[in-house]
């Protein structure tokens, strides 16, 4: 897995990209986003009285946050997350090559837009 697996000098460039997106500065910046995030679920707990703290706010939470720095539509966080999983703890559903498959479909129209249509594949 990705950057995970390579050695310091192979993974320098994905660090420089992650400490880029994700500098204190541009965090500050989410703030009342990720607050958004943090609360709205708290607010159905709280209703139901009620919640499974792992499978309903600390697994779905950081997905959002990072997600929304893609501005996916928020129905489609459960399917990101699910092929996510399914690539760092698979649970036999789907193939790690499916999942990841899945994954870079969806992601490719985000890169290139983002790369101005020209952007590394997957």
């Amino acid at each position: 897995m990705l950057p995970v697996i390579l050695d310091p000098r192979a993974h320098r460039p994905y660090r420089v990209l992650l400490n880029s997106s994700l500098a204190p500065q541009v965090v500050k910046g989410m703030e009342g986003r990720i607050r958004d995030f943090a609360c709205a679920p708290i607010e159905g707990f709280h209703a139901s009285g009620h919640c499974n703290f792992t499978d309903d706010y600390a697994e779905m939470l950081p997905v959002q946050i990072v997600m929304s720095m893609l501005d996916p539509p928020a129905a489609d966080v459960g399917k990101i997350k699910y092929w996510t999983a399914q690539i760092v703890h698979p649970d036999g559903s789907m193939s790690y090559h499916d999942a990841k498959q899945h994954l870079c479909d969806y992601l490719s129209p985000y890169i290139d837009a983002r790369y101005g249509g020209d952007g590394p594949t997957c």
